[in-house]
């Protein structure tokens, strides 16, 4: 995982005590990697979930310190560094919008996947963000993927309007690193650090929840999941780059 430069805390998840499945019984909540193992992220980021939590007991959320829940709970496992949070097509976090969450002027999305299964219908996502409601149609961002693996770069307009970028179908089982940009004009796709795509578009902002492993209830992920970042800023290529580094 990478380094944190804030101290942990705690943010409640869903209301299970036990024990941690990777490193036995929990001694505590701040249960984070090996700092030889880490790396700086760059600075500003508003949401990191690095799930080195059992998400059962406690969620935390290194950026901005919101809260972080899960009705039904993933399951601790490997990740792309450290662990990893393993989603089955049912399991769900969210976390609540906050005023310091605005992505009106522009933001950054950012995340680790490896697919056990691609889509079973339409898309599935990994990290997500709604603007309005619970409507999954209407997303600031989503970082999905079809019925074939491709990954989609989701967004609609204040109006409810897709703008859609895509890469290259993903393989299963193995762990890539999907970024997506905007800011006030230009979208951007980001897989492994390199941009596949790009365009001019609106993107709506509002007060929606972020969805890790589905987007508000549908579009459920089979798969696992690391290291969800999100930023109030469009990050530079150098600094997608740095998010991508295995």
């Amino acid at each position: 995982m990478y380094r944190v430069a804030l101290p942990l805390v705690a943010v409640l998840a869903c209301g299970r005590i036990g024990f941690d499945n990777l490193d036995g019984p929990r001694a505590s909540t701040a249960d984070s990697a090996d700092a030889s193992g880490q790396r700086t992220v760059p600075a500003g980021a508003k949401i990191w979930l690095q799930m080195e939590t059992d998400p059962a007991v406690s969620i935390l959320d290194d950026g901005g310190h919101h809260a972080a829940t899960c009705a039904t709970c993933p399951t601790r496992g490997a990740g792309e560094r450290g662990a990893g949070y393993v989603f089955d097509d049912t399991a769900e976090v969210d976390v609540a919008d906050a005023v310091d969450l605005d992505a009106s002027a522009g933001f950054t999305a950012a995340v680790w996947l490896k697919l056990e299964a691609y889509a079973s219908a339409t898309a599935d996502c990994a990290w997500t963000k709604g603007f309005g409601g619970s409507a999954a149609s209407t997303d600031t961002f989503g970082l999905c993927f079809d019925i074939t693996g491709v990954p989609l770069f989701d967004s609609n307009d204040s109006v409810g309007a897709l703008d859609e970028l895509r890469g290259s179908a993903l393989p299963l089982a193995e762990w890539h690193h999907l970024a997506m940009t905007w800011d006030g004009t230009r979208k951007r796709a980001f897989v492994d650090g390199t941009e596949v795509a790009a365009g001019t578009t609106a993107i709506g902002a509002g007060n929606g929840v972020f969805g890790l492993g589905a987007d508000r209830g549908v579009h459920r992920l089979n798969g696992a999941v690391d290291d969800a970042l999100y930023y109030t800023r469009p990050l530079a290529l150098a600094e997608i780059q740095q998010l991508a580094l295995p």
